[in-house]
C-alpha cells in the first residue's frame, strides 16, 4: 500500500490496478534444485559432442521463405529492462518484417497482457528435451521454421548473474546451432566469467564451441570486449544500449489494444525528484548502511525544497523501496509508486522529474532518453561506462569501490543546481549514438537468401 499519497488521485488509480487481470504479478515457477540443474549436464555434453561431430537436427532444412518465425530469448517481461529491449527490438521488427511472426520465449512462469508477438515460457528442461530432439515439443515446430534467434536479456551471460542463467543463455546458441537458426546477441553486458569450480571450465568449452557461430555478438561495453577477447571471436562488436538509442517506442507498437491499459501519468514536475532503489544493491550494502543511505540522500532533496518519489522500477524492488519509503513515513512529501507500469510509461514517467537518483540502471537509460539528468549508484560496469561516455563520472557511484554517503549528498545537492544543465550535456552526449550496425545485421539475416552472406550455425 502507498503510505503517503492517499489523496493523490493518480496515485489511488494506481493502488485499485494493482491486482488487475492485465499486470497480477508474477507466478513463482517450480524451483529445480542444483543437482536437478547439475543433471541436464550429460545431456547438454551429448550435444555439445553431436555438434562437434557435425551432426546437427534440422540445420538448413528450410528455405528462409518458408522460416516466417523471429525467437526473442529473454529472462522474463516483468523486468522494464528487459521489456524495453524487447519492445525495442519488436519494434523495429515489426515495422520493416511484418509478415513474421516474433515468439518471446521466458525463462520464468508469468501471466502477460496481450502483446503483438507471442510469449512463451521456455525453461531450462525444454531447451535440453529439444536438443534431444524429442518429438511432440509444443515449440519444436517454431524452431524448425526460424529464420532467426536473438538474445535480448540485457544481462545474463556474467558469474554476477550467477551460472544457471549463464547456462540458459548457452542453450539458446546450442539450440540455434541444432535448428540452423542464424543467431546476434542483442547489445548487452556480457561477463565477468569468473564461475565456480567445475563449471567454469565447462561453461568457458560452451562459450568458446557456439559464440563464433553468431551471426554478430553485441557488447554494450568495452569491459565485455576484454571479458570474452580469449575466445578469439570475430564477430563480436560494440555497440550503445538499444533502449537508450532506439526510436522511441509507442504502445501501439506492442500491445494488441493499443495501450497496457493504466492511468493516465501525472503532469510535469519540476520540483519533484524520482528515487529509484534496486534490490541488488540492497544486497550488497550492509542494511544499517543502506538506510543510512535512503535517510541522507532523500533528506538532501527534501532540505533542497524538493519532493521525492520513490519508484519501484522492477516488482523485486518492492521491499526496498518500502524500506526507503518508510523513513519518511509522517513525511507527506515522499511518495511510494511500487504499482506496476510498462517500460515506455516508465520513461514518460521519468521524463517529467527534476532528476532522478536511481540504482536501477535502465531506469537510469529511460531518465537519459528523455534527456533527465540521473544519480547513480553501480554495482557493474555497464553504469561507469555509460557515465564515462556521457561526461557524468562526478555523480557515479561505485558500491564495489566503496563511496562515501557525503559525495552521494554532495551530488544530489549540485544537481538541485545544475539539473537544467547537465540536460544540454546529456543531449550533446546522446550524438552520434546509433543502432546502425545493429540493424544492419539483422537486415543482411532477414533479407538475403541462405548461402549468401548470412552465418548459418552449422
Amino acid at each position: 500500500m502507498n503510505p503517503k499519497g492517499a489523496t493523490d488521485p493518480w496515485v489511488r488509480s494506481q493502488d485499485r490496478r494493482r491486482n488487475s487481470a492485465r499486470f497480477p504479478g508474477n507466478v513463482v515457477p517450480r524451483r529445480r534444485s542444483r543437482l536437478a540443474w547439475l543433471g541436464e549436464l550429460p545431456q547438454i555434453a551429448g550435444a555439445f559432442l553431436r555438434h562437434r561431430r557435425g551432426r546437427n537436427h534440422l540445420a538448413g532444412a528450410a528455405a528462409p521463405a518458408e522460416r516466417p518465425h523471429i525467437l526473442l530469448f529473454t529472462y522474463d517481461l516483468h523486468n522494464l529492462g528487459n521489456q524495453a529491449l524487447v519492445f525495442s527490438a519488436v519494434a523495429y521488427l515489426k515495422r520493416h518484417y511484418p509478415h513474421k511472426q516474433i515468439h518471446v520465449l521466458v525463462f520464468r512462469r508469468d501471466r502477460h497482457p496481450a502483446y503483438v508477438f507471442d510469449v512463451h515460457t521456455f525453461l531450462v528442461e525444454d531447451k535440453v528435451r529439444l536438443l534431444r530432439r524429442r518429438a511432440g515439443h509444443p515449440l519444436r515446430g517454431i524452431l524448425e521454421r526460424s529464420c532467426l534467434a536473438m538474445d535480448v536479456s540485457g544481462l545474463i551471460f556474467s558469474h554476477a548473474m550467477g551460472w544457471k542463467l549463464s547456462i540458459h543463455f548457452l542453450l539458446n546458441l546450442m539450440l540455434a546451432r541444432e535448428y540452423g537458426i542464424p543467431f546476434v546477441v542483442y547489445p548487452q553486458t556480457l561477463g565477468p566469467l569468473d564461475f565456480p569450480w567445475p563449471l567454469r571450465p565447462i561453461l568457458h568449452a560452451l562459450a568458446a564451441a557456439y559464440l563464433p557461430g553468431a551471426e554478430k555478438v553485441f557488447a554494450r561495453e568495452r569491459a565485455g570486449l576484454d571479458h570474452l577477447r580469449p575466445f578469439g571471436l570475430e564477430n563480436l562488436a560494440l555497440s550503445p544500449d538499444a533502449v537508450l538509442t532506439a526510436p522511441t517506442v509507442a504502445q501501439q507498437q506492442v500491445y494488441v489494444d493499443g495501450h497496457a491499459g493504466n492511468a493516465p501519468l501525472p503532469g510535469e514536475m519540476p520540483d519533484t525528484i524520482a528515487w529509484v532503489p534496486n534490490v541488488r544493491i540492497n544486497e550488497r550494502i550492509p542494511p544499517e548502511r543502506m538506510r543510512a543511505l535512503n535517510r541522507r540522500g532523500i533528506g538532501a532533496a527534501l532540505d533542497s525544497g524538493l519532493r521525492v518519489w520513490v519508484i519501484c522500477h522492477s516488482p523485486s524492488d518492492r521491499r526496498a523501496g518500502r524500506a526507503a519509503a518508510g523513513l519518511f513515513a509522517r513525511d507527506d512529501r515522499v511518495r511510494l509508486l511500487e504499482d506496476p507500469l510498462d517500460a515506455i510509461q516508465m520513461v514518460d514517467l521519468l521524463g517529467r522529474f527534476r532528476f532522478i537518483v536511481s540504482q536501477r540502471y535502465h531506469a537510469i537509460v529511460h531518465a537519459l532518453k528523455t534527456h533527465t539528468p540521473a544519480v547513480a549508484l553501480s554495482w557493474d560496469d555497464k553504469y561507469n561506462e555509460l557515465y564515462a561516455r556521457l561526461g557524468l563520472e562526478d555523480f557515479c557511484f561505485d558500491i564495489r569501490r566503496g563511496f562515501r554517503l557525503e559525495s552521494v549528498e554532495a551530488a544530489i545537492i549540485a544537481m538541485v543546481s545544475q539539473a537544467e544543465q547537465l540536460r544540454g550535456s546529456i543531449s550533446a552526449g546522446l550524438e552520434g549514438l546509433t543502432l546502425q550496425p545493429v540493424w544492419d545485421c539483422l537486415d543482411r539475416v532477414l533479407k538475403e537468401p541462405e548461402g549468401e552472406g548470412v552465418r548459418r550455425p552449422a
